[in-house]
């Protein structure tokens, strides 16, 4: 997201080389709150759950492994984000 010209001086002018370098140095291109990855196409419920293609198993908002009934219709409310 660009930063507002109003809020520009808010931030330092090395600014997007400290993110890059956050984002994917420090943070390894992961959401360091729920571990989704960044830039890629992901599939959720809808409710903070998703589906973590590197680990093969359903995460919820905060990264940790759920598990899902096997009778619950999952294929039906899945979406793409």
């Amino acid at each position: 997201m660009p930063i507002r010209p109003e809020h520009r001086f808010f931030y330092p002018i090395d600014w997007a080389q400290l993110s890059a370098l956050i984002r994917f140095g420090r943070a390894k291109g992961c959401c360091e709150g729920c571990g989704r990855p960044h830039g890629q196409m992901i599939y959720h419920l809808g409710d903070g759950r998703w589906w973590d293609t590197e680990a093969g198993r359903w995460s919820d908002g905060w990264g940790r492994r759920i598990r899902i009934a096997s009778g619950t219709d999952i294929l039906g409310r899945t979406r793409r984000t």
